[in-house]
């Protein structure tokens, strides 16, 4: 399982793209939607938080970014679970395995006095 990990409270952004048999797919059109649960079996009413990446139609897109603001990381420090559901016009909706999302703390600099 792939793991991802930010300090509490930060900003990232994490690029993405889909494959199917290891071909990267053009996502242009297609939305993606991002949740985090602090349990893999845990229902949607405990959600922590959700982002949703939608892609314009037109020119072929082969990746995109998933940005983490500081109040989305903004957790308890530990292991969750970050789930991603891609949508289109065309397709059924399909999701991804789950990847596991380390929030750690944040590390204070200490200047001599």
């Amino acid at each position: 399982m792939t793991t991802f990990s930010i300090p509490r409270g930060d900003y990232r952004a994490y690029p993405f793209n889909m494959e199917v048999g290891g071909v990267a797919q053009d996502m242009a059109g297609m939305t993606f939607v991002f949740t985090l649960k602090r349990h893999i079996e845990d229902p949607d009413s405990e959600i922590l938080f959700t982002e949703e990446v939608a892609i314009p139609a037109g020119s072929a897109v082969y990746s995109a970014l998933l940005e983490i603001t500081s109040t989305d990381s903004d957790q308890e420090p530990g292991n969750y679970y970050l789930e991603g559901t891609s949508y289109s016009d065309i397709t059924k909706p399909i999701t991804a395995d789950p990847v596991v999302f380390k929030i750690t703390e944040r590390l204070r600099k200490v200047m001599p006095a």
